[in-house]
């Protein structure tokens, strides 16, 4: 499969203003309003591309200030929970109602803290859950994943020559469906480095 990698801005302007209150559940944030644009912009992508699937979004979860066991501030490692959110025609048929979809997925996450136990078996029950629908599904279901590194210090980094003007990720996306983003230099905005199949990214 041939993909394609791009980058994005997304301004502070009007981010998580999307949609009325009788709409989503809270107040949308901006990574969620973010995330729900570019969603539908490749769900929509993929009905004009002849080829419409039905999408999972996976979405990494930062857990340090979700377990119970409080974490020392300086511990090294990654603790984080993949979390799968299908998605199906009707959540798509707009915006506000996708991102009312992703904010009650999420409140399974948020309503309380989990013991490392109970994230093992929260991604491990959705990962046979997504198993359930590969099987079910096959080819006709596509993944699309995304992180957000915004709010992490990466633009206070200074090795002595001082702060960096632009930061991107160190990583090369694997080929596929998925994008990260981060906070802007001036944090007011949401850079996204985006990788699609290629025959999305022209239309």
């Amino acid at each position: 499969m041939v993909a394609a990698t791009m980058r994005s801005m997304f301004g502070g302007d009007g981010c998580g203003d999307e949609g009325s209150e009788d709409v989503w559940l809270r107040r949308p944030t901006r990574i969620e309003v973010v995330v729900c644009v570019l969603y539908k912009c490749i769900a929509d992508a993929s009905v004009k591309s002849g080829i419409p699937r039905s999408k999972t979004l996976s979405i990494m979860i930062n857990m340090r200030k979700r377990i119970t066991t409080q974490l020392p501030h300086n511990s090294i490692g990654n603790f984080a929970l993949q979390h799968f959110i299908p998605i199906s025609e009707t959540d798509c048929s707009s915006l506000p109602s996708l991102l009312r979809t992703l904010q009650s997925s999420m409140m399974l996450i948020h309503e309380r803290l989990l013991s490392p136990s109970e994230c093992m078996d929260r991604y491990s029950f959705s990962l046979k859950e997504l198993a359930k629908k590969l099987n079910s599904e096959g080819f006709d279901t596509e993944l699309l994943s995304t992180t957000s590194w915004c709010r992490l210090p990466f633009h206070d980094v200074d090795f002595g020559w001082g702060r960096p003007r632009w930061f991107s990720p160190p990583l090369r996306l694997a080929p596929g469906n998925g994008f990260v983003l981060w906070d802007t230099s001036d944090r007011s905005g949401i850079e996204v480095w985006i990788t699609l199949r290629e025959c999305l990214v022209t239309l």
